[in-house]
């Protein structure tokens, strides 16, 4: 296996992760994700403090 074959592989993989995170954008998906993160984060939060 030559260092070209391996860049090619790496540009691969590189471009099959932006590829699923800009779906995962445009479906909404990431955002609903991370608003639930926010929001269990915030209700662990105010629950430490009261």
């Amino acid at each position: 296996m030559s260092i070209e074959n391996g860049e090619k592989v790496t540009a691969w993989v590189i471009a099959i992760f932006i590829f699923i995170f800009t779906i995962l954008c445009l479906t909404g998906l990431w955002y609903e994700w991370n608003n639930a993160f926010d929001e269990a984060h915030y209700e662990f939060y105010e629950g430490g403090v009261k």
